[in-house]
């Protein structure tokens, strides 16, 4: 008999004290991705592009009982096609201590609540795409991203 999960997942907004944790998930994804060799993101630069005066980029941070496990990293752009501003969802990753519990499903469904704007990506205005080694999290993710108004390239 499976008890019933009591943990608690927590989504909020990373702030300048995370830039620590946030290069570090940046470049667990990376290896993840096994594109770790071409990561050269530094915490000086999540700072200056994360949390300076003009900040290029947004995070949310996901933990599950208060342990930390995985973020989210969007920016915000406009479609020309679409004539009006959207969100681009460069990252979302969730360590492999912690799927299978609906943590990266609910972290895409914060992001347009954060911002109040949809999630549409690059692609002819408004669409999603995928690294191959994400291909099972993009099937699973898929209907969300079609609620948000995105569809996949």
């Amino acid at each position: 008999m499976r008890l019933p999960d009591t943990s608690t997942l927590t989504i909020r907004a990373a702030t300048i004290t995370d830039v620590p944790l946030l290069t570090r998930l940046i470049h667990e994804l990376a290896e993840f991705e096994r594109l770790g060799h071409e990561t050269a993101i530094t915490e000086e630069d999540v700072v200056r592009d994360g949390f300076g005066e003009r900040p290029r980029f947004r995070a949310l941070i996901a933990e599950w009982d208060k342990k930390v496990a995985g973020y989210a990293l969007f920016f915000e752009f406009y479609s020309s096609f679409q004539g009006r501003p959207g969100l681009f969802l460069e990252d979302i990753f969730v360590r492999a201590d912690f799927r299978q519990h609906g943590i990266g499903t609910t972290l895409l469904a914060a992001v347009p609540k954060l911002r109040g704007k949809r999630i549409i990506s690059a692609c002819a205005g408004k669409c999603w795409t995928g690294i191959s080694r994400r291909s099972i999290s993009t099937r699973t993710w898929a209907p969300s991203f079609s609620t948000n108004g995105a569809r996949s390239c």
